[in-house]
Formats: structure tokens, sequence, C-alpha cells
């Protein structure tokens, strides 16, 4: 009797055992085909084209490259920057201070000629330089905190730092962190006029307040150290005119062009800028398209079409050839980075932006190139 019941469960227990591999092997074929067909289907790939430009847009994607990032931020602690202390009285810093709070209140800084300007001194490589210093910036993030504000600087007669004596100094973040410095140097790459720009640890009072960035301002040094002939440099007087009709252009180093042996190449150069805006002359006979295709060219490049707004690019004329040449500044990168998952990228090019009718946006502002492009 106990030999037949045994012989029974066994034979039971292989039942089950049959059934239950069965039944494992019809589930793991339902799922795979359940799976298959939820995968194959337009629902899902729709969902996952949307799930990945998300991630890619919010930069969930770069993720992936933690351990790299890591590294590299490992690797940035034996990385040397220039230490600059920037001394400040205590009655200056109130004079800062007081227009900051202001300027954050009225949402804007005062026009240029208002803001005051203060003294200092600079210390660097227990050298000491003195000049003067004013806030700056034409967006809040400028000034909105203490530690991160961005300066404008000229250095006193004979007094040079790295060989300048006008300079900015802000944060990485107000121009796109590592995009500007590429920004400049593909133009020393094309043979375009190059600022120096060189991130440096910054102290004010002692007090550091960790990495910022030094630009170059406009004056004969940048144009001599880019193997030129000093000549004036021009820029829209943004605070007269902030449009591309009936531009005010203004030039730089104003007190050196209006002596007398060095007017007349200014009231030359200014007159052809006037005429070209006023339809009288074409571009060649205004500017060098040689450089200014090369600087389309970094602007396609690396996405900067804010640096193509009138704005933005200097204007050095080459009393050598009678032209202008583009000096590239503030080329501010809008445009995310690439990723095959971005269904918002674009792949528009400056002449895009021109063929438009109706330009919007950052593009609108591109209007004066148009002639460089198009013939009637």
């Amino acid at each position: 009797m106990i030999i037949k019941k045994k012989t029974k469960k066994k034979k039971k227990s292989y039942i089950l055992n049959k059934f239950l591999l069965f039944y494992f092997f019809l589930t793991v074929i339902f799922f795979t085909i359940s799976t298959s067909i939820v995968l194959k289907s337009s629902t899902f790939k729709k969902t996952k084209v949307q799930f990945l430009d998300k991630i890619s847009r919010y930069g969930r994607y770069n993720y992936l490259y933690l351990p790299q990032i890591f590294f590299g931020a490992l690797k940035s602690n034996f990385t040397h920057f220039e230490k600059l202390n920037l001394e400040i009285s205590f009655d200056n810093i109130l004079i800062i201070e007081n227009l900051r709070s202001e300027s954050i209140a009225n949402g804007d800084l005062p026009p240029r000629h208002l803001i005051p300007k203060i003294n200092l001194d600079i210390i660097h490589n227990g050298k000491r330089y003195s000049g003067d210093a004013r806030l700056k910036g034409d967006r809040i993030i400028h000034y909105n905190k203490k530690k991160n504000t961005s300066y404008k600087i000229e250095l006193d007669k004979n007094n040079y730092l790295f060989g300048i004596k006008k300079f900015s100094i802000q944060k990485p973040v107000i121009r796109n962190y590592a995009y500007e410095w590429i920004f400049h140097e593909l133009a020393k790459e094309f043979g375009v006029i190059k600022l120096t720009y060189k991130f440096i640890n910054l102290s004010v009072n002692g007090e550091d307040l960790g990495l910022f960035v030094l630009e170059e301002g406009f004056g004969k040094e940048l144009i001599e150290k880019n193997n030129r002939r000093n000549g004036p440099i021009f820029g829209l007087n943004e605070d007269l005119n902030y449009s591309n009709i009936d531009p005010v252009f203004e030039i730089y180093n104003k007190r050196f062009w209006e002596r007398n042996e060095n007017e007349t190449v200014a009231l030359i150069a200014s007159q052809k800028l006037r005429d070209f805006f006023d339809k009288k002359l074409e571009v060649k006979d205004v500017f060098d398209l040689d450089k200014w295709a090369s600087y389309f060219a970094i602007i396609d490049l690396t996405g900067t079409w804010h640096g193509a707004l009138l704005k933005s690019v200097k204007f050095y004329y080459n009393p050598i050839n009678g032209l202008f040449e583009p000096i590239p500044f503030d080329g501010q990168r809008f445009k995310p980075n690439y990723n095959k998952f971005n269904l918002s990228y674009d792949n528009k090019l400056v002449i895009d932006f021109l063929k438009n009718q109706k330009i919007e946006g950052e593009g609108k502002g591109l209007g004066w190139i148009k002639g460089f492009f198009f013939i009637n």
C-alpha cells in the first residue's frame, strides 16, 4: 500500500512539473510575442522618440558620461589659473553695492555714461596695477549676485596686465562656459582678429570668488598683436539705437582718433560705414569679404548667431586696404548641444535665417548682413 501511494505521488508530481514547465514556456512565448508587438507598434515608437528627445534636451542623457565628468572634475583641481585679487576700498564697495541694488530694482543698469567709476588696484603675482572699474552688463545675471558681479576695467597709463589695458571680468556662464573660448580660438585659426579670452581665479579683497573669465576690450594693443596697422574700431551705440535701422556707431579710443593727425582716417571710416547702411555703397566696397566669410563660417560652426548681431560684432577699419574686418565678440550660444535624439535640434546656417522672410527671435537682428549673401 505504501509503495502504491508513493508511486501515485510521484506521478502527480511529474504531471505537475510537466504542467509548470509547459506553463513557463507558454508564458515566455506569450510575453515575447506581446513585447514584440508592443515594440513594433507605432504608439511605442512615438513614445520612445518623445522620451529620448526629452532626456536629451534636459541633459539627462549626459548621465552616461558621469565617469568622464567625475574624472575631469578631479583633474581640474590640478589645473593652474592665473590669480587676480581686486583691492577695492570700503567707500567704493558701498558705491558698487548701492548701484547694484538700484539696478536690480530697476531691472537694468543705467546708461554707461551714468554708471559711476571707482578706483581699484589689481594684484597679480605680487605686482600691483591701478585703474578704474565699473559695473557692466545688459542682463541682470551680470550683477544680481554680489559674488558673481561683472566688472569693466581700464588700467592707468603705462599699466598693462597680460599685455592689455582694457578688459571685462565676468562669470563663465555669462558667455556659455567654454563655448565662447572655442569661438575666439576659431577666430585665431581662421586669421580673424582675436581677443584675449582667458579663465582666471578671482578674489575681491582677499575673498576667493572662484572661476571667472577675462575678456579683452578694444584698443590699439588688440589690433597690433593681431598684426594689423592701428585703425579705428566701431561698435553700435546701444544707448542710442538698438536696431539695424539708422544705427548709431561709436568709436573706441575716441580721444586718440580726434587728434588732428588721426581724425582724417576716422572720418573716412565713419563715412564708409554710414554710406553702407544708407545703401550708397555695396558690401565689397566697404568690407573685407574674405575675413567676413571666415567669420560667418565660425558662427555656423559654433551656432553662435548672436555674434553676428549688429550690437555684438565690432568693426575694425584697416587703413591699408580701406576695408572693415570683423572683431568677434559676444558669441552667445543659444543652440543646444547636438544629440541624435533631440527632435528640436536644427542644422540652420546663417543663410537659412536670411532666406526666411519672417525671421523671428534671435535671427531677426541678422537682417543687416543680407548684403553679404544676396545681390538684389
